[in-house]
């Protein structure tokens, strides 16, 4: 059976990957993050936030 190589999902995306994603400026993300409990980004080790893509 020949070796077949697997797509590689990326889990966590920074807001400036978002922001791309959907099209918006940060800013809005940001305004999200406030309004809406269920946005909760981590922070890495220099203050920067990550968003984790959800599976369904």
């Amino acid at each position: 059976m020949p070796y077949k190589e697997t797509d590689t999902v990326k889990i966590y995306y920074t807001i400036g990957e978002v922001s791309e994603l959907f099209n918006v400026n940060t800013s809005l993300i940001r305004f999200w993050e406030k309004e809406f409990d269920v946005l909760k980004p981590k922070k890495k080790k220099r203050q920067s936030l990550i968003y984790c893509r959800r599976h369904r």
